[in-house]
């Protein structure tokens, strides 16, 4: 891989994740009337190759799904924790080492998670 697509990818999560944070803050800025509840976003791609991210409302805690992201809002407290991430994938680092990423690994812990590869 070259340095210009390194710089490419990086560019491109970066934008992601800017983008997963404005749609976050618009959910829960449009949510403060509720005490408390739960977060869960789902990322998928569309035919068309374009990724569409939604957000689930739930008031009770959702299962652990792979490929979400969840986060638990107490607006009486003014908190927002993020609960877990479970990428689709084995969860790795960047730097081409296969290091694992610890806090990932604890959101997974316990889930009967099969890797075929």
């Amino acid at each position: 891989m070259s340095n210009e697509q390194i710089v490419y990818i990086q560019d491109l999560r970066t934008d992601l994740a800017l983008d997963f944070q404005r749609k976050l803050e618009e959910v829960i800025s449009k949510n403060t009337k509720k005490d408390r509840y739960y977060i869960l976003a789902i990322a998928r791609q569309l035919h068309t190759g374009q990724v569409e991210t939604r957000f689930i409302i739930s008031p009770a805690r959702p299962p652990k799904l792979i490929g979400t992201i969840c986060y638990y809002v107490d607006n009486k407290a003014g908190k927002v924790e993020r609960l877990w991430i479970l990428p689709y994938d084995i969860p790795v680092p960047d730097d081409g080492k296969g290091n694992l990423i610890e806090e990932v690994a604890q959101s997974a812990e316990g889930m009967p998670i099969i890797y075929g590869g």
